[in-house]
């Protein structure tokens, strides 16, 4: 099945009526989605199955899904949607249906607070799963745990993920996507590693102190870095800044429209290293650029193509075929690590956030399957590890092939 087939689905415009995605950070980047919220997509009103007889497994989705990144996050909403239908059909989680809240906050603090005591109080949700809101999630830390509900997946972008045992990350964080600039500089033999990164949001800027130490602690050098607008008139100038400090390796944290521009205007000023991009910031157009035959692209989690795709591609075929497949593994994952944790949940009774920790902690050196790009393992009450390992393709023929994992260590 090849990639661009694949990408070549229609494509939902945001509530602003564009479909040009923003980034956030080294998570970032983006394809087109659908933004807003949705609310119960899962359960009672997402047409459960009628083998899944037992009672509900409330489950709580926020992301940052409209607004300036919410194109970015959006198809992780749609995600965890199509993964609560598919378990649906098939039966349930031992015979209890998903009923799935996915809700917008916007990117905004106070908002994602109201949406999760919502959640928590009102819709009595067991877990918050797949998450995509970068700018508020580690906000949530303190009232979860006066609650004692998790978070399970999503994207990873802060490091309240590797600090508080009540968030589970099933995908690659920021610390191995700071890392990989420098792993993908040493494994082809160069070491100058430069950052461009979005201007429009603070957070985009928060990359560069942890590419920087990676560098330091890997032995390459960070030569340098730019904030590039997605509406500047032209790029010329920043290629040349980049080519000044002997940038071998760019690792790019920019918008897609940005990234569209950008690689052809450093290609024109004789400015050709490894580009190094997100795998939500890629599509088949992008893909088509010649200059960047033979450079590197990470992923969150498995790559959509791969033979562990399997169930995500039938999943979002059937339920979401308007999202692009290149966006949305990370919170697939989170639900399939949530899925996991219930696997010998009693058919009888009401499944409570006791019992979804309970099963959380119980897993040990598991990768679901081939999902995650290394085992997970959790222990009660403990900070979880930070991944070391991502998975890395790279473009040969207007194609990304070849995944490999790579570790830091």
């Amino acid at each position: 099945m090849s990639p661009n087939r694949l990408d070549r689905r229609p494509k939902i415009r945001t509530a602003g009526g564009t479909t040009a995605a923003l980034a956030l950070a080294a998570m970032l980047l983006a394809g087109c989605g659908s933004s807003g919220s949705e609310a119960n997509t899962g359960g009672a009103s997402g047409g459960a199955s009628s083998k899944a007889a037992g009672t509900p497994i409330k489950v709580g989705n926020i992301g940052t899904y409209s607004g300036p990144s919410g194109s970015s996050y959006s198809p992780n909403r749609d995600a965890v949607v199509a993964w609560s239908k598919a378990v649906n059909a098939a039966g349930g989680i031992n015979g209890h249906p998903i009923e799935l809240y996915a809700e917008d906050d916007a990117g905004d603090p106070a908002k994602s607070a109201q949406i999760l005591r919502d959640l928590v109080e009102n819709k009595k949700v067991v877990a918050l799963v797949g998450v995509a809101a970068g700018n508020t999630d580690a906000s949530w830390a303190s009232y979860l745990a006066t609650k004692g509900v998790p978070v399970v997946g999503g994207v990873a972008s802060s490091t309240i993920w590797n600090t508080n045992p009540l968030y589970f990350p099933a995908s690659a964080g920021s610390q191995i996507k700071a890392a990989v600039s420098s792993l993908v500089a040493k494994q082809q033999g160069k070491n100058n590693v430069y950052s461009m990164y979005c201007a429009e949001l603070a957070v985009c800027a928060g990359i560069l102190t942890p590419i920087k130490s990676s560098a330091e602690k890997l032995g390459t050098k960070f030569v340098g870095s730019a904030a590039v607008s997605a509406s500047a008139a032209d790029y010329a100038s920043t290629c040349l800044q980049a080519k000044q400090t002997g940038a071998e390796v760019v690792a790019d944290n920019l918008t897609l429209a940005a990234s569209a521009r950008m690689i052809p205007a450093c290609d024109k000023q004789g400015f050709r290293p490894i580009w190094l991009l997100s795998q939500v910031g890629v599509d088949p157009s992008l893909l088509a650029q010649p200059a960047l035959e033979g450079s590197f692209v990470y992923s969150d989690a498995f790559y959509y193509t791969s033979t562990v795709g399997a169930e995500f591609r039938t999943a979002m075929g059937k339920y979401s075929p308007q999202t692009p497949l290149t966006q949305g593994t990370a919170s697939w994952t989170g639900a399939k690590l949530f899925q996991e944790a219930l696997r010998n949940v009693p058919a009888d009774g009401t499944v409570t956030a006791a019992q979804v920790l309970d099963g959380l902690n119980s897993i040990k050196n598991n990768d679901l399957g081939g999902i995650t790009p290394q085992p997970l393992s959790f222990t009660q009450g403990q900070p979880h590890e930070p991944m070391t390992c991502i998975f890395v393709l790279q473009i040969q023929n207007r194609e990304e092939t070849n995944q490999k994992t790579t570790c830091s260590n």
